[in-house]
C-alpha cells in the first residue's frame, strides 16, 4: 500500500513537471486563421528585454518589420511589436516553455491578435510561429512546408466566405 502510494505520488510529480507543450491543446490551421487578426510574414529587427514585477517576470518585446501581409491591416513595410514571456535581462534568463526563440534577422511568419496600435502577442504562442529559410517554412510541428502553399492556404481561409 505505502510503495504503490509512494508510486502514484511521483507519477503526479512527473505529469506536473511535463512541459508546458504537452498540456498546450494544439490548434488547427483553419482556428489559426479565423482568431488572428493579423497574419503577416516579417523579419525581425530588434529584440528588447525587461523585468515586469522586478525580480519575477522578465519579458520580451520582439520589433519586427513586415515584408507580406496575409490578413490583417498591415501594410509592409509597418514596424510591429510582438511581446513574449521570458527573456535575458543581464545574468538572469527565463524561459518559457510554450513562447518561441527570435533572434534579429530571423524571417518569420507570424499569426497575432492585436489591439488598436501596433503591439501583438501571438495566436497560441508558439503556434503562431513558422520559420521561414529558402523558400520553405518550418512549422511548430516540425512539417517542412513550402512558402507558397502556406501563404495560399491562409489567404484562401482567411478570404470572406461568399454564401
Amino acid at each position: 500500500m505505502r510503495r504503490s502510494m509512494m508510486l502514484f505520488m511521483a507519477a503526479g510529480a512527473l505529469a506536473l513537471a511535463a512541459p508546458a507543450r504537452a498540456l498546450m491543446v494544439e490548434v488547427g490551421m483553419s482556428e489559426m486563421v479565423a482568431t488572428s487578426t493579423d497574419i503577416v510574414r516579417a523579419r525581425v529587427v530588434d529584440l528588447n528585454s525587461y523585468w515586469v514585477n522586478a525580480p519575477h517576470v522578465i519579458r520580451t518585446d520582439v520589433t519586427l518589420q513586415v515584408t507580406e501581409t496575409w490578413k490583417g491591416g498591415l501594410a509592409a513595410p509597418a514596424t510591429v511589436t510582438v511581446t513574449l514571456q521570458g527573456g535575458r535581462v543581464g545574468d538572469v534568463n527565463m524561459q518559457v516553455e510554450d513562447q518561441p526563440d527570435m533572434r534579429p534577422g530571423d524571417d518569420l511568419v507570424l499569426f497575432m491578435q492585436g489591439g488598436a496600435d501596433t503591439r501583438f502577442r501571438l495566436t497560441n504562442d508558439f503556434q503562431g510561429h513558422y520559420v521561414v529559410q529558402d523558400g520553405q517554412v518550418l512549422s511548430p510541428r516540425l512539417e517542412v512546408l513550402k512558402l507558397s502553399e502556406l501563404r495560399l492556404r491562409v489567404q484562401r481561409l482567411a478570404a470572406p466566405s461568399k454564401h
